[in-house]
């Protein structure tokens, strides 16, 4: 058991300095330990996290060492932790130090990573960061901004400008993925944040196609067309519901759901309302695997797998135009269905068409 003291102030600015031995510590390791490492007192995981157990962050500041003994590692600092399976969380990677992704902000949700679906300059920086060496990390974070300072820098490596669980408040923990260290651990809470804003804008308009019906996921014994199709006329409407994609566009299957163990499925339909008949081209990307059907038949299958597609470095990112698909609409009703499925790493999807024209969505907004 970890063992010391942490001292919350009644004050609304608080600065604590936290005893790696202290009580409040909510270790998920069974590997983990304290002690000695390149001369500071740490706590050493070899893969999970440990959370504090007594403080409410929400603007502030969170100072740091962190350390890994190896060089393929990934190791940061999880802050508004409102459980243990939401947080937000920004990890370092040793092993990719010197380039574009040496930096990720990865927000957890209902206890998935997603990493596939925010990437890019918003979310990745490229960063200096050592094997088997402390060095210094600083995040500010005040309103849905969370700036990353590495090595005492002046300038921040990382801003985050939309925090994707908006304007929440929880714990400050240590996260790794390998073995990993942190010492030297303060938390600077302050009243009020320099800037805030409302944390999500509105959602596209068409082209994007951005509401939904999803269903409650599935793990298929037997997945494939036919499963599926039934799978959707088996589900009983109540069973559905209703799903907005985030402002970029993409439908974060995350934020809606726990994925259970193994490959699960998400059926997604929605009613393409055409006023003629048309040929429609459809960009989309997805994670990890999809199969679309237009009006009962399957038109696309793919597996955009991390490790497996040969897209985005075969790191399976849900990119907006990754894929493309010709949608042959009917005059009248043309029922479009996805299934998502899923393994690890970021449950999602985006899709648009290519103009609207003659097209209408039920309960989504037209392109002005």
């Amino acid at each position: 058991m970890m063992r010391g003291s942490l001292a919350c102030a009644d004050a609304k600015d608080t600065t604590m300095s936290i005893d790696p031995e202290s009580e409040p510590w909510v270790v998920r390791d069974k590997n983990a330990q304290i002690e000695t490492y390149n001369g500071k007192r740490a706590i050493c995981l070899q893969g999970g996290y440990a959370y504090l157990n007594d403080v409410d962050f929400r603007n502030g500041v969170i100072e740091c060492d962190l350390a890994s003994p190896v060089a393929r590692s990934y190791l940061g600092i999880m802050f508004r932790v409102q459980s243990e399976e939401n947080y937000e969380l920004i990890y370092f990677q040793p092993h990719t130090s010197g380039k574009w992704d040496a930096v990720q902000y990865d927000p957890v949700f209902n206890g998935s990573t997603t990493w596939q679906l925010h990437h890019g300059p918003k979310y990745q920086a490229e960063a200096i960061v050592p094997t088997q060496e402390w060095f210094h990390v600083k995040i500010v974070v005040s309103g849905v901004t969370a700036e990353v300072y590495l090595h005492n820098a002046e300038a921040p490596a990382l801003v985050v400008r939309d925090l994707r669980h908006g304007l929440s408040e929880g714990s400050v923990g240590f996260w790794s993925h390998h073995p990993g260290s942190i010492a030297n651990l303060t938390v600077t809470r302050l009243s009020s944040p320099k800037r805030a804003r409302a944390p999500f804008g509105p959602s596209p308009k068409l082209p994007y196609l951005t509401h939904w019906s999803v269903s409650e996921p599935t793990v298929f014994k037997t997945p494939g067309a036919p499963s599926l199709l039934e799978a959707a006329a088996g589900t009983p409407s109540a069973e559905w519901r209703t799903v907005t994609s985030e402002e970029s566009g993409i439908v974060n299957l995350n934020r809606h759901f726990r994925k259970p163990p193994g490959e699960a499925t998400v059926l997604a339909k929605l009613a393409l309302q055409s006023e003629t008949e048309q040929s429609r081209k459809l960009t989309f990307g997805y994670s990890d695997k999809i199969t679309v059907f237009l009006n009962g038949l399957p038109i696309y299958s793919g597996d955009n797998s991390y490790g497996v597609s040969k897209q985005s470095g075969a790191r399976g990112y849900v990119r907006d135009g990754e894929f493309s698909i010709d949608l042959p609409l009917r005059k009248g009703s043309n029922e479009f269905l996805l299934a998502v499925s899923e393994k690890a790493f970021g449950w999602g999807f985006i899709a648009r068409l290519d103009k609207a024209v003659g097209i209408h969505v039920e309960g989504q907004a037209s392109a002005d």
